[in-house]
């Protein structure tokens, strides 16, 4: 309110007294206001200074004890650690000095952090911390004791934002790796250990480096295991507080490991190295230099090659191979079961995408058998294409025979002129392209493959020409052939019979409807299952022919009883001979037999 020249002028702020009713008017009509108004507002501000007073205090005394007192000191580390156990897991056997300054710690002992395996004990002898210059932390023998004589010790400091530390490993198992890496399924079923580890760690927290060196022994899952190795360690890790980038490499030199648990197979790598890109450490690349891999009765076989941005390059070679020490690597295949020889002067590449791999290379068969089929010096080249190895496998190309000789334990020798074998997606049905030549005796037989494994085409032909069923008979006994009008037509070969020839003359089958069809001389004359009578016949000469059979039944009594007959067949014209048969009996659980004897003269004529 302002007065001026006897008058009251009122500011913005102020209203006059009309404005709001006259100004105050109490119970009584007098415009004065009550002092206990007054009163109680001085007491409610006085109480809040006094509490804010009192708060700022207390804080300060706490600040003061918890940054100032060893006891205050000790007990803000132990409330720190507690994020990582419990507070009692913690103790402190004596602390000098304050945070604001430089703070010591000694004998610091922490139990059952909860990211550590079970029983693990972390033990400080000293830790300084200090503010006065930015945070900064000196760390003297801190060790890191792991279940079964596990440990890893850490020395160094970090000063103005740059880490300088030595990180030492006596001894680290992989069980104990697996309980404080992150991918603990990586290392779920390996054993062994890393020893004599020495990393250094240097730089900021945006880019940290690591180098080292460590050596790595009996490290094992299933039947392959590391046994020794030297490794190299060069990283680089960036944004380690945010999302860390991994680049570098891992080099190993002299890695022995062993394909078995015998170390029979085993592979000596002289030079090995993984390389970790920046952009793409998730997909690392891979070089092998001086790789050798040894076979139990074979040359040592050498190989090379990278992974490099998903692409394979890789060569193999080798002067000779056992083909039973390859089988040893895969106790369940069941075809290198079957399978007996070797190979030499082998030679082969790999190259492109592991889901699309090409395969080219060439090999000479030694000599090579699989059940009654065998091969030998057998020139073989390849150009194959494998897509989907690991599932469905999708295999396109040609195998090429180039020469050699195939036979079987009864069958002539086959000389191979032309032999190719060409697949087109399905590996189990290839395509047959296969020519070869054989001598039975005084015939000339030519051999013609053509058609699928599963629906081949077979063409004999001979000097002098002889009907194909008589030429197949020849090439499967290696023998000239006699046999009666009912057992085989002279026309074409049936197409099951065929189909069985194939998979017995170059699959390795056992040919037995080749057995049971034609019974043929020397391999099986009858075949009876149901009275399990069989017998083989030979042609001692032109005129005469000798034949064995067997035959076992079952008496009355369920006695096992074996008949045996013997057979001599004398040609004395083309429409007369002499014939004679001896028959023995026995029961195995007696030592008696019965013989019968009889003899005929046979005339033939046909009218």
């Amino acid at each position: 309110m302002i007065r001026r020249a006897g008058k009251k002028y009122f500011t913005p702020l102020e209203k006059a007294p009309d404005e709001v009713g006259g100004g105050y008017q109490g119970d009584d009509g007098s415009s004065k206001p009550p002092s206990s108004i007054t009163v109680r507002g001085r007491s409610s501000l006085t109480g809040f200074i006094w509490l804010v007073v009192f708060s700022v205090t207390l804080f300060v005394i706490s600040l003061f004890w918890f940054l100032f007192t060893e006891q205050g000191a000790k007990f803000t580390a132990r409330l720190v650690f507690s994020r990582y156990c419990s507070i009692d897991a913690v103790s402190i056997a004596h602390a000098e000095g304050n945070f604001l300054d430089v703070l010591t710690l000694r004998g610091i002992v922490i139990r059952n952090v909860r990211e550590l395996p079970a029983g693990s004990i972390i033990s400080i002898r000293e830790l300084k911390l200090a503010v006065r210059h930015g945070f900064e932390v000196r760390v003297d023998k801190a060790c890191i004791m792991f279940p079964g004589n596990n440990a890893v010790i850490i020395n160094g400091k970090y000063e103005q934002g740059v880490f300088d530390f030595v990180v030492r490993a006596p001894r680290l198992d992989a069980v104990t790796m697996a309980g404080i890496l992150p991918r603990k399924d990586f290392f779920s079923g390996i054993t062994g250990r890393i020893s004599d580890a020495v990393i250094i760690v240097k730089g900021t927290p945006e880019k940290l480096s690591l180098n080292g060196i460590f050596s790595v022994f009996d490290m094992a899952r299933g039947r392959v295991s590391v046994k020794d190795s030297h490794c190299m360690l060069d990283l680089s890790v960036a944004d380690i507080f945010a999302i860390p980038a991994v680049s570098g490499e891992l080099v190993c030199n002299d890695v022995l490991i062993w394909l078995d648990g015998s170390g029979m197979n085993k592979v000596n790598i002289q030079y090995a190295r993984l390389l970790i890109g920046k952009d793409d450490y998730l997909n690392p690349e891979l070089e092998i230099n001086n790789g050798k891999l040894f076979f139990p009765g074979s040359d040592t076989l050498f190989f090379y090659g990278n992974y490099r941005e998903g692409m394979v390059t890789a060569s193999f070679y080798s002067g000779y191979v056992d083909i039973k020490a390859i089988g040893s690597l895969f106790p369940d295949n069941r075809i290198l079961k079957k399978t007996k020889g070797a190979l030499r002067n082998i030679d082969i590449t790999a190259k492109g995408p592991v889901q699309a791999l090409e395969i080219n290379g060439n090999f000479i068969t030694e000599k090579i058998s699989i059940n009654a089929f065998s091969g030998r010096d057998i020139p073989v080249s390849f150009a194959l294409s494998l897509k989907n190895m690991f599932q469905d496998l999708n295999l396109n190309g040609t195998v090429m025979f180039k020469g050699g000789t195939v036979s079987g334990n009864r069958i002539a020798k086959i000389k191979i002129t032309k032999g190719r074998i060409l697949f087109s997606g399905n590996w189990r049905n290839p395509e047959l392209d296969f020519k070869g030549n054989s001598l039975v005796e005084r015939t000339k037989i030519k051999v013609s493959v053509r058609g699928t494994a599963e629906k081949p085409e077979l063409k004999l032909t001979s000097e002098p020409s002889l009907p194909e069923g008589n030429l197949m008979i020849m090439l499967v006994t290696g023998k000239s052939w006699k046999r009666s009008q009912e057992s085989i037509g002279m026309g074409k070969i049936d197409p099951d019979i065929a189909l069985d020839f194939i998979d017995y003359f170059l699959f390795g089958g056992a040919g037995a409807k080749i057995a049971e069809y034609l019974g043929i001389s020397d391999i099986v004359l009858r075949v009876d299952k149901t009275t399990k009578k069989m017998g083989v016949s030979k042609d001692i000469s032109d005129k005469v022919a000798v034949t064995y059979g067997i035959e076992q039944s079952k008496t009355a009594e369920e006695r096992t009883q074996l008949r045996q007959e013997v057979k001599g067949v004398y040609k004395v014209t083309d429409t007369f001979s002499v014939e004679g048969e001896k028959e023995l009996e026995s029961e195995k659980q007696q030592n008696n037999f019965k013989t019968n004897e009889n003899l005929w003269l046979k005339y033939k004529k046909e009218f």
